[in-house]
């Protein structure tokens, strides 16, 4: 009977000691993850600081990350902008953060990037394992819980659930801890794309465009809610590589819908089929503009927001 207690308690204090030691791994990588200044993460903390405030900000996902150069932008507004686009994140899941700002920041030109992709149905959070501490932010949080409200609970409630979400792509990134983030900073948030050339034969993955109700919804909702707080939002559509065109079957679709949101009272800039659309040198694939696209296509944004800073 002794020794099975003794057994027992050595099991208990096993247990604990694990738990401990659990414990101790997750708030560590919490805090080295926080002080990251580089690539994705960095600018989730640049978000989560909410420190950042502009004249113009721009809000979108790769194709506003990799389209909007806030250098070129300042120079023909005579303003100050900087790029919080976030690869892969659609809207839902990057609202969060704009309602952050929208509150703290003194009224400014908001300027929401959108792509044919934006409206379709997800049900899975992009790069969970980057959110695990903001989800502690109310609006974050709320924005999470809309793509996957199951998975939003555990990483806010569940102890130690965040360890379960860390892969290898989590670790590398921690590696980056406490370098400078001169390049995200120096490059106001803008990430040029130093690539060329592909092949038209190259797959497009889309021969449709989905439209998820609740998502389009969601966007006029929250929209209405950013203008409440003295901000002025306009809407741009990047361009597409042409013949992309060709691909996608129900395109009127997507050209009803932008008319829906301009009548909700949202400006929308759509330089879908720009004339840089037809330039193939400036493009790496048939959504995203190489550096060189970026600069001409910043330039052709910022002379059609000038009557919005006036």
């Amino acid at each position: 009977m002794e020794t099975l207690r003794y057994k027992l308690i050595a099991m208990f204090a096993s247990i604990i000691i694990a738990i401990a030691v659990l414990a101790f791994v997750s708030r560590k990588a919490e805090k080295r993850a926080r002080a990251i200044s580089v690539g994705e993460l960095g600018k989730i903390n640049i978000l989560l600081d909410n420190q950042i405030h502009m004249p113009i900000s721009f809000w979108g996902s790769s194709t506003t990350l990799v389209h909007v150069s806030p250098r070129v932008v300042d120079s023909i507004t005579g303003s100050s902008s900087f790029n919080f686009g976030l690869d892969g994140t659609l809207f839902q899941q990057y609202s969060g953060f704009l309602k952050s700002y929208s509150e703290k920041a003194e009224p400014s030109l908001i300027v929401i990037g959108l792509n044919i992709t934006d409206f379709h149905p997800r049900s899975q959070i992009y790069h969970p394992q980057f959110y695990t501490y903001a989800v502690s932010e109310p609006n974050v949080k709320n924005a999470l819980s809309s793509i996957d409200p199951s998975l939003t609970w555990k990483m806010d409630m569940v102890p130690l659930y965040s360890l379960t979400l860390f892969d290898a792509e989590y670790y590398a990134n921690l590696n980056n801890s406490g370098k400078e983030h001169s390049f995200l900073k120096g490059n106001k948030g803008y990430e040029p794309q130093y690539r060329t050339g592909f092949k038209d034969s190259e797959k497009f993955d889309y021969d449709s465009i989905e439209i998820h109700r609740p998502f389009v919804d969601d966007l006029i909702r929250k929209v209405k809610e950013v203008k409440t707080s003295g901000h002025r939002v306009v809407i741009f559509i990047s361009p597409m590589y042409f013949k992309a065109f060709d691909h996608i079957k129900n395109m009127n679709e997507f050209n009803v819908l932008l008319d829906e949101i301009r009548l909700e009272g949202v400006p929308i800039i759509n330089l879908f089929q720009s004339p840089l659309s037809k330039q193939k040198k400036l493009f790496y694939n048939y959504l995203h503009m190489n550096a060189a696209g970026a600069e001409l296509f910043s330039a052709e944004l910022s002379h059609e927001l000038l009557p919005y800073l006036e």
